[in-house]
């Protein structure tokens, strides 16, 4: 089975892919059951208990999922129903470390393992609904990322509005990107952006707020101090799922 949902266009290699008609071709080629969620499976008024805007087409695949699984079981076990009741628990306890998460109210501080451009287009999409990025507040990025990873496209989209980039090292030394070569590469993502040169479109000619400091910081717990600061300070700390890790070595006294 495939349940495909709605997904943005991937930027990858100088080129733009889209992750859905990749999964349908994959899914001829198997001869799987392949399904769109073109229908809103979602009960009007319905809060969705997971943050992020993204998650609210996640929650929709997930109920399109149940739909196809629920008829697949009635055809061996006529009696088996995935009741409401068993949905609504589930929801009820639905917890995602480390996507779009608040980690701290004041200071506010929220981490998201977003990896790739895609996620990190979620991750800003969400930023926006919830008003973050809106020039009231001062937002501090704090990133770390593997060396595999399109590390100047995630760049391009997350540093316009912000006032401060930190890179720090992930726990993998062999994998990650060296800090001092992240903050490198931020810098010269920031010349192409006050350039209007985005090769991926997410420039602008109209002089976009980027980061006035970049640097690098020894560990996540120094680049935390660094960057709290008052309530109209959002620190966000984000580009591998592998800085849940690195939040187990933080003074818990940071997080108010």
């Amino acid at each position: 089975f495939a349940v495909i949902s709605r997904m943005p266009e991937v930027f990858c290699g100088s080129k733009w892919y889209s992750p859905e008609d990749i999964l349908k071709e994959e899914a001829a080629i198997r001869g799987a059951f392949c399904e769109t969620c073109e229908e809103n499976l979602i009960p009007e008024g319905f809060e969705n208990p997971l943050p992020g805007s993204f998650q609210t087409d996640n929650l929709n695949t997930a109920l399109h999922t149940l739909r196809v699984i629920d008829a697949e079981l009635k055809k061996l076990f006529p009696q088996t129903c995935i009741t409401g009741a068993i949905i609504a628990n589930g929801l009820h306890n639905a917890k995602w470390p480390g996507r779009f998460e608040r980690v701290s109210e004041h200071p506010l501080i929220i981490r998201d393992g977003g990896h790739n451009p895609g996620a990190v287009k979620a991750l800003r999409a969400s930023m926006e609904a919830d008003g973050l990025l809106s020039g009231r507040h001062n937002v501090h990025l704090i990133m770390g990322v593997f060396k595999d990873k399109d590390y100047k496209e995630i760049l391009r989209i997350m540093l316009p509005g912000s006032v401060s980039f930190t890179a720090i090292d992930l726990p993998d030394k062999r994998r990650g990107l060296p800090s001092e070569q992240l903050a490198e590469a931020a810098k010269e993502i920031c010349e192409e952006l006050k350039n209007g040169n985005s090769l991926s479109g997410n420039g602008s000619s109209d002089s976009p707020v980027l980061p006035s400091m970049i640097k690098k910081s020894y560990s996540l717990e120094e680049a935390l101090r660094e960057t709290a600061g008052s309530d109209q300070d959002i620190t966000l700390v984000f580009g591998s799922l592998s800085i849940m890790k690195l939040f187990e070595e933080v003074d818990p006294a940071l997080f108010g």
